[in-house]
């Protein structure tokens, strides 16, 4: 992990956080438009694992999620849950060694953001510095489908506060 990204947690540094993904200045935050190919975005997420191969492989209809030589199909429904289905699939395809979150200050984009870290990393930073970790990154398990169903109100609370002081800040810039 970066240290940065440690840093940034332990010292609540949230503009820098915000900054880090929006400038796109932190190796494990990537984004996902909604309307991007989800090929396109489990590309850039392997290009936040330092030496796992992960990459997209479409076969007709069929996305083929590959790790390590490993297969995992996304049945696409060709709508606008696609995109939360993909990243779930990856998500999956990518444990245990590695998780994706969700990142809060992304929220009410049509761009999510997301930060992929060792599971080892991941954990770590639960127990050590779990407040920030929780007002910063949200477990995928823990929400609706990001693109058609995700609210303000299905963020967890301290997620929720801390996109409601990011949106502060904007306002008095």
């Amino acid at each position: 992990m970066e240290p940065s990204f440690r840093q940034w947690l332990i010292d609540r540094d949230e503009p820098a956080i915000d900054d880090a993904f929006f400038d796109d200045e932190c190796p494990h935050f990537f984004a996902v438009d909604w309307r991007e190919d989800p090929a396109d975005f489990v590309q850039a997420c392997g290009d936040c694992l330092d030496g796992a191969d992960v990459r997209a492989d479409w076969q007709g209809d069929l996305l083929l999620i590959i790790r390590d030589g490993n297969e995992t199909t996304v049945s696409l429904m060709d709508d606008d849950g696609d995109q939360d289905l993909a990243i779930r699939t990856l998500n999956e395809a990518l444990q245990p060694d590695y998780e994706i979150r969700l990142l809060a200050c992304s929220h009410g984009s049509d761009t999510a953001g997301f930060a992929v870290l060792p599971t080892a990393d991941w954990e770590s930073l639960d127990s050590e510095l779990s407040q920030a970790v929780n007002e910063n990154f949200v477990a995928l398990a823990a929400l609706p489908n990001l693109f058609t169903e995700m609210t303000e109100e299905h963020l967890p609370e301290a997620a929720r506060l801390r996109f409601e002081r990011m949106m502060e800040r904007n306002r008095q810039r």
